[in-house]
């Protein structure tokens, strides 16, 4: 499984602490560039750095990604229906397949999924 990136629409860092705290421990969290945070987060033993972006290409989200690979989640969409489960919020994420374009994204909230163009957002 290769690392995770999603983008959750209008969140904060510590509503993203809340969701990550359902799954790892975090043990700190650190400002290294206005708007990037880095977060230490442990599971069992094994550690995994997460880097959340509030200020990304994509306007009202922000990027969380797993810099680790992760068998939490068997992909990304899994990752993204947790995420919006739990938070109730729109994700984003890569599909599965490509799609023909490299600007469509998909979106997740809850169980529903939905090809968009990222140009239109």
């Amino acid at each position: 499984m290769a690392t995770i990136e999603i983008h959750i629409e209008n969140i904060s860092i510590d509503e993203i602490i809340e969701w990550l705290i359902e799954y790892f421990y975090v043990d700190s969290k650190d400002e290294f560039y206005d708007g990037c945070y880095r977060l230490s987060c442990r599971k069992d033993k094994d550690f995994i750095p997460v880097i959340v972006s509030t200020k990304t290409e994509l306007t009202n989200y922000t990027s969380v990604w797993f810099n680790a690979e992760l068998d939490l989640w068997p992909s990304q969409i899994e990752c993204a229906k947790a995420a919006s489960s739990f938070l109730s919020r729109a994700v984003i994420c890569e599909p599965e397949e490509y799609c023909g374009s490299p600007n469509l994204l998909l979106r997740v909230i809850g169980e529903e999924q939905q090809l968009i163009d990222i140009d239109s957002t």
